[in-house]
């Protein structure tokens, strides 16, 4: 498969629609989530991974953003979720060859369903392709699709969106046509995900907005909201 996105993982990503993109705290839990994950941000991480569980999604992507500490916390959060959830996790915000390697390095605990950036990186694509996990590289241009793609990519993320728009992904449609799906993500909103995602070529979008009130309750609320909206839309 190497760094392709099988027919099956297409497959969830359609269903969801909106896929979470759910990052660990970087500052100290209040005390009402503490209390919800005893202290322990990875464990809240799995918790709301459990509200989207609950609510029928089966696909999250855990984005390693911070310092080396937070981006610890984050790959343990991508095998703990995916271990205890059985979810098809995907490791964002994943920028270069080193980064890679990390998730790889605990071959115990298995590997992420799959790899994500915000950047296309020849670096990550090796380390994908030697461990056969599929790589869904951000792109901005046509010329930086196009590179992917002659990669081996099947599926971009085009990011950010919010600096794209729908003029954007028409100019790379025209020159690619059907060959590469994309997932827009960066400023995609609850109640504008629906629209971005009618647009010719796109297979899902990337949302953190399940996560502007991090509480479990509150995840599962907007999860609701995603789905029923889904299943008004499919």
């Amino acid at each position: 498969m190497g760094l392709w996105v099988s027919q099956e993982m297409q497959g969830m990503l359609r269903e969801t629609g909106a896929v979470p993109v759910l990052a660990l705290r970087t500052e100290p839990l209040t005390p009402e989530l503490a209390a919800i994950a005893g202290g322990d941000r990875i464990q809240l991480a799995k918790i709301q991974a459990q509200a989207l569980r609950d609510n029928g999604y089966s696909v999250v992507e855990v984005v390693l953003r911070g310092n080396d500490d937070d981006i610890d916390a984050a790959i343990k959060a991508v095998f703990r979720i995916r271990k205890v959830l059985n979810m098809c996790v995907l490791a964002g915000t994943v920028l270069n060859r080193e980064m890679a390697i990390e998730l790889f390095k605990v071959g115990e605990s298995g590997k992420p369903s799959g790899i994500v950036g915000p950047n296309f990186s020849p670096g990550v694509a090796e380390v994908c392709r030697a461990h056969n996990v599929p790589y869904i590289p951000g792109c901005e241009t046509v010329s930086e699709v196009v590179q992917a793609w002659n990669c081996g990519c099947n599926v971009v993320k085009l990011y950010p969106w919010n600096q794209m728009g729908a003029d954007k992904l028409k100019s790379i449609w025209d020159v690619m046509g059907g060959r590469v799906q994309y997932m827009p993500t960066g400023g995609i909103k609850l109640d504008t995900f629906k629209h971005v995602l009618g647009m010719r070529g796109v297979l899902c979008v990337g949302g953190s907005f399940y996560f502007t009130d991090p509480r479990p309750e509150a995840v599962a609320e907007v999860a609701q909201k995603v789905r029923a909206q889904m299943s008004a839309y499919r």
